[in-house]
């Protein structure tokens, strides 16, 4: 078990996933800030992609990276939106 900052009680693992759903999102942010390709690893990706989306691993395959976008409001112009993601099993979180 993991206590975190706010005094919320975590399983380690829990506690790991957040952090790298925080490495990935906020590396997306700032890849997309540079005006450069997304620099996350696979297994990072297939991390927060496994907790966001019920399809199951590697559901979207190639596509996974635009759908993490789509999922967390980091949608590319002329990239499927959100809405598009509901059908698939996207269990949008409060990532604030």
């Amino acid at each position: 078990m993991v206590l975190t900052r706010h005094g919320d009680a975590m399983a380690l693992e829990e506690f790991l996933v957040t952090r790298v759903v925080e490495v990935v999102l906020h590396g997306l942010d700032l890849a997309d800030a540079l005006e450069r390709g997304a620099w996350t690893s696979r297994p990072a990706l297939e991390a927060v992609a496994d907790l966001l989306f019920s399809a199951g691993p590697g559901a979207f395959g190639p596509e996974t990276l635009e759908a993490v976008r789509a999922a967390t409001g980091r949608a590319l112009p002329g990239r499927p939106g959100a809405e598009a993601l509901e059908a698939a099993g996207v269990r949008f979180l409060a990532l604030g």
